[in-house]
């Protein structure tokens, strides 16, 4: 249950999970089933997969498919959010956490910065080190206590496509407060927002998001230890994410039959974007 403490939710219901929508506040938290009603099925994917664990199941950061799309990535989140804000990254100390395979954090060594990140996957963490010849740590966002883990303080934080992992809001924004220097920028990019598009699309994922939350809920928790807020971007996912589903019958039967399920619970409901069938995600820039 979300920490806003409200009374009105919607319990919606998907192949592998639910979700607990709070109407209150936006906020919608994953609830892994234990049995799937078509696992008697002779398909792989509608059955459970033991063969990954939440860990593993990111092994392909390091492929070259990924590896392409990371560099990609890197100079994109410079060009939309680093430049466009002024934000100064030459010489200082940035830290990318989740930074996968190293490649997109790179866009600003390029450019100047001295870039260090953690990745919740050790096969990534092995190839930055080996590859980039960067400190690269391995982290759990919800477990570790990530200033036990690195080193001094840094002038850039960045959070790409990580924030709906973090369970606990409180005690991050506290961490990562304090390890940022004065002045310094923490940037979470890419925070996706609950809607019934991203429920459907996941619902056949062994491993997916633990929580999505409205920027506003987000920009409140970080507000409360004294970060200030520079900028919010909205954006709709341009890309066939969320219609990937329609690649083989199966995925499209399933998305469709939940798709509409749960439209029926939601009809009155036009709250935070909830009955979207896309993917919309937000990008915070704060700074302490």
């Amino acid at each position: 249950m979300c920490k806003c403490k409200g009374k009105n939710y919607n319990l919606l219901t998907f192949y592998k999970r639910y979700w607990l929508f709070c109407r209150d506040c936006g906020t919608a938290e994953s609830i892994e089933k234990k049995n799937y009603k078509l696992s008697f099925l002779p398909f792989k994917d509608y059955k459970k997969n033991t063969d990954i664990n939440d860990s593993n199941i990111y092994d392909y950061f390091t492929d070259k498919a990924h590896i392409e799309d990371s560099i990609f990535e890197g100079e994109e989140f410079y060009n939309q959010y680093i430049y466009p804000y002024g934000i100064d990254i030459s010489s200082k100390r940035i830290l990318d956490i989740s930074g996968g395979n190293g490649h997109a954090i790179m866009a600003l060594a390029k450019r100047g910065a001295k870039v260090e990140i953690t990745e919740f996957n050790k096969r990534a963490v092995d190839y930055s080190t080996n590859f980039h010849k960067i400190n690269a740590y391995l982290y759990d966002l919800n477990k570790d206590d990530l200033s036990k883990i690195v080193k001094g303080k840094y002038d850039v934080i960045t959070l790409r496509a990580c924030i709906m992992f973090a369970k606990d809001l409180s005690s991050l924004s506290h961490t990562l407060f304090n390890i940022l220097n004065p002045g310094g920028y923490l940037i979470i990019n890419k925070s996706v927002k609950p809607t019934l598009g991203v429920f459907t699309r996941t619902q056949l994922d062994q491993h997916s998001y633990f929580f999505l939350r409205q920027p506003e809920t987000i920009e409140k928790e970080f507000a409360k230890v004294g970060f200030k807020t520079i900028k919010i971007i909205n954006e709709v996912d341009p890309t066939m994410y969320v219609y990937d589903n329609d690649l083989t019958l199966r995925w499209y039967f399933l998305h469709y039959f939940y798709e509409l399920r749960n439209s029926f619970i939601l009809r009155k409901n036009d709250a935070f974007e909830i009955r979207s069938r896309d993917r919309r995600r937000s990008t915070l820039i704060l700074q302490k």
